[in-house]
């Protein structure tokens, strides 16, 4: 069993879109957020930037959980039980050894 210190949460893509009167395909109105899954969440670069009014902190994380398909680009982290906010996803996952995939954000 995998050692977890975090949940991970994917949007759900609704297939409630349509087309307009032209024939456009129309996207549907709201996404849903998936049930959180258990994962290893990990910080792998942790810098500072600065911009024109201040400064900001540019945090990336490496996730490992069990294995699920995963299209989503946006992700929701949960960090030691702390909202770590929405996250774009880097890349494909990657599967590993264990049944597990491996995700960069």
């Amino acid at each position: 069993i995998m050692r977890t210190n975090g949940f991970i949460s994917y949007i759900i893509q609704s297939d409630e879109g349509g087309v307009d009167e032209h024939g456009v395909p129309v996207e549907s109105g709201e996404d849903v957020w998936s049930d959180p899954v258990p994962c290893s969440i990990q910080p792998t670069t942790n810098g500072k930037g600065v911009y024109e009014n201040g400064e900001f902190s540019a945090i990336s994380y490496t996730i490992l959980c069990e294995r699920f398909t995963l299209d989503a680009t946006r992700v929701k982290l949960q960090l030691n039980g702390i909202d770590i906010g929405e996250r774009q996803v880097l890349g494909k996952p990657i599967k590993t050894t264990m049944d597990r995939i491996k995700i960069y954000v």
